[in-house]
């Protein structure tokens, strides 16, 4: 042994185990794959030390290295496999069981691949099996189109309180391939299973999934298929009638699959409630005898869960929803209507305007109401009756033309003190009605508008949006016929000046436009005096007639604009640009510029706090300009690369940059600018940390012109 391995050996035999041991917590499991590199001893010490690094683990494609093999045993307790063709999957899952991993409580499969044959099935479920033992709570498998049978699956992990089976695209099984029936299935019980999620279709998984949900009696959460996966018509296997029949302590049902595609807010209240849920069994499930009944489960002294989590399917009939709305109106706290077109009559006794003026639901904390031909009357009638608890309201409408917001209809509505988010699709507002509904609304933290025509804001509401927070406003569809010249999103900056002078604390403000629609500079020039603006996301820069730009002026509006963020006044016409020391926006997000120049660059590197920046470049002009380009000596046409690399000499905290749709004559930017970032990192460090990576596609056109759909840069330091 030579002097370095010995003192590295005593380094290791001197200090404590626990010592040691919270060392190498601050290492991520990379790290910790690099010491044992050093020399033979470490390879052979360090394992024992690292065993809480390795509680978690993730394998892919790339296969499992000596290193990592050394660091596995009955410490490891989660595995993910990623992507894994099914002639190595096998071989994985043989290897964990070889290293002793016997106590694993959670599985992940994603994008993987296996059972393509029945020999296949057969070899992957008594891996499986053996990988579950007593200790596998958590099994989920994404992204794949396996012909498994889901009992088989549950048969073979008897111990899952959380089952999430979900495919890739829609599947139609043959029925070719039979499920292996390793026991009778009408002797399994799903005693422990409390989350059960399927997003698959086929008239065979609509049958498991209904044998699943008839002997899971302490089911707690159920998600059903989206329509990206499932067909139509295919809920009616799991209806919400029969799932809460069947399983009398549901406390969330899904019927639509939003809580995976969409709808935060009510995803994130799902994820807590199952986690605590989880938790709680896992506990319990170790304290129980593991052959319990359900008549012993059902009697064991704990609260039957009412159901508080409510989301429609489409192509459910009015009875159905009425008579979940009735039963559990005491208990309901989250419910999403999505659109139904069997309530044909809104009207009528079944339809939507009678239902949300006939029940009460004053638990309620959050509405959802998507694509609905309902009335603003029934809107605030039902809000009226959970005034105290609403905390967040999403409206779209089913009608083309765009819902009115009057004042008699608002004056109605009672004053809402937890409402903080309210999203409106398609609205007008009349009269005073925008101020009436801001003065029932004082705790609003979260406003999105989407409508067909221009904003006006009106000053005087600034104030009474003083604790607003994320403002989200949408043009959607707009295409004026009747002029050429691009219409502005917002009509007057006015609104935005009162409210920075108000104390604003909006740190998010997303601005989207369809079109013919744009957003002015002077709109920008006030968002940019907002004092604690962090996330800016604006669609379709400038305000300029079709066709006719000119680019030093956008140019100048841009440094102005970039100034003011940074605390700046400058003078548009002046060619001196101010460097400030701190902004606090760090995500930006700008769409359709026209060109990133040296200058404006060299600004945004100024931005101390900018961690991710992503620009959209409009290549229009030189997708119309068919006037040859030859003899330019240009190699990037709407981007200056040298700004790009003195943006990332100055920046402190980026982690990613995008730019879209950049244009090249002869040489493509991508390549260009990776290799004068080689050249340079050769002498700074701080450029080192960057890789440049190219678009998933890029094209050429005649005249040696080159697009890219995208330039990354990535901070290598945050992968």
């Amino acid at each position: 042994m030579n002097q370095s391995n010995i003192t590295h050996v005593g380094l290791l035999e001197k200090l404590p185990y626990d010592i040691i041991s919270n060392i190498f917590l601050y290492l991520d499991q990379q790290d910790c794959l690099n010491c044992m590199a050093t020399c033979r001893d470490w390879y052979d010490l360090i394992p024992q030390f690292t065993q809480a690094n390795w509680k978690t683990i993730q394998l892919n494609s790339d296969g499992m290295s000596q290193y990592q093999e050394r660091n596995l045993g009955k410490h490891v307790k989660h595995v993910k496999f990623d992507g894994i063709p099914e002639n190595e999957l096998s071989t994985m899952m043989q290897k964990l069981l070889d290293f002793e991993c016997t106590e694993i409580e959670s599985l992940e499969f994603v994008g993987c691949s296996s059972g393509t044959i029945k020999a296949q099935q057969t070899i992957f479920l008594s891996l499986l099996r053996r990988l579950a033992s007593h200790q596998l709570t958590l099994l989920d498998m994404k992204r794949h189109n396996w012909d498994f049978s889901m009992l088989d699956l549950l048969f073979v992990c008897p111990h899952l309180t959380y089952f999430s089976f979900q495919a890739f695209v829609k599947i139609n099984f043959s029925g070719e391939l039979e499920a292996i029936q390793l026991l009778p299935s009408d002797r399994i019980l799903y005693n422990n299973l409390i989350y059960l999620h399927v997003n698959a279709d086929s008239r065979d998984i609509r049958q498991q999934i209904y044998s699943i949900i008839c002997r899971s009696p302490n089911l707690r959460f159920f998600i059903g298929g989206d329509t990206s996966t499932c067909y139509t018509g295919s809920h009616k296997m799991t209806s919400p009638e029969l799932v809460l029949s069947r399983c009398p302590k549901l406390e969330y049902y899904v019927g639509d699959g939003s809580y995976e595609s969409r709808d935060e807010p009510m995803r994130g209240a799902l994820i807590q409630s199952a986690a605590s849920s989880l938790s709680t069994i896992l506990v319990t499930n170790h304290n129980k005898n593991k052959n319990s009944s359900i008549r012993s489960d059902n009697n064991d002294g704990e609260r039957q869960n009412a159901l508080q989590y409510f989301s429609v399917a489409d192509n459910w009939n009015a009875s159905q929803i009425i008579f979940i709305l009735h039963k559990y109106k005491d208990t309901l706290k989250h419910v999403k209507f999505g659109m139904t077109s069997s309530l044909e009559s809104p009207n009528g006794p079944d339809g939507w305007i009678h239902i949300f003026q006939t029940i009460s639901l004053q638990q309620l904390c959050t509405l959802h109401c998507d694509m609905l031909d309902y009335s603003i009357e029934s809107i605030v009638t039902l809000l009226n009756t959970c005034y105290g608890t609403i905390q967040e309201v999403r409206l779209q409408s089913f009608q083309h033309e765009p819902t009115i917001l009057d004042a008699p209809a608002l004056q109605r509505l009672q004053i809402l003190p937890q409402l903080q988010t309210l999203s409106i699709t398609n609205v007008t507002f009349v009269d005073e009605s925008f101020m009436l509904l801001l003065e029932r609304l004082p705790s609003l933290e979260n406003l999105t508008f989407r409508r067909d025509k221009p904003f006006t804001l009106p000053v005087q509401a600034a104030p009474l949006l003083k604790n607003l927070r994320y403002l989200t406003l949408e043009i959607h569809n707009y295409n004026q016929n009747e002029t050429p010249f691009v219409q502005p999103l917002l009509v007057n900056p006015s609104f935005f000046v009162s409210l920075a002078q108000c104390g604003s604390k909006l740190k998010c403000i997303t601005l989207k436009s369809g079109n013919y629609v744009a957003i002015p500079f002077i709109i920008l020039d006030a968002l940019a005096t907002l004092p604690l603006l962090k996330v800016l996301d604006v669609n379709a820069i400038g305000h300029y007639s079709i066709g006719k730009r000119n680019e030093e002026k956008l140019e100048q509006h841009m440094v102005k604009f970039l100034n003011t963020c940074l605390g700046f006044d400058n003078n548009i016409n002046s060619n001196i640009t101010k460097v400030a020391s701190s902004t606090t926006i760090k995500i930006l997000t700008l769409r359709s510029v026209s060109k990133l120049t040296f200058t404006i660059l060299n600004i945004l590197g100024d931005f101390t706090n900018l961690e991710n920046l992503h620009i959209s470049l409009d290549d229009s002009i030189y997708r119309d300009n068919n006037q040859s380009l030859a003899g330019s000596v240009k190699t990037c046409l709407n981007l200056d690369l040298c700004g790009v690399l003195d943006l990332l000499r100055k920046s402190k905290k980026l982690k990613n940059v995008v730019f879209e749709e950049v244009v090249s004559f002869n040489y493509l930017s991508s390549y260009y600018l990776k290799k004068k970032l080689v050249e340079q990192q050769q002498t700074n460090l701080h450029l080192r940390k960057f890789i440049v990576k190219p678009g998933d596609r890029f094209y050429s056109v005649a005249k040696n012109i080159k697009y890219e759909d995208s330039v990354k840069i990535i901070n290598t330091h945050y992968q």
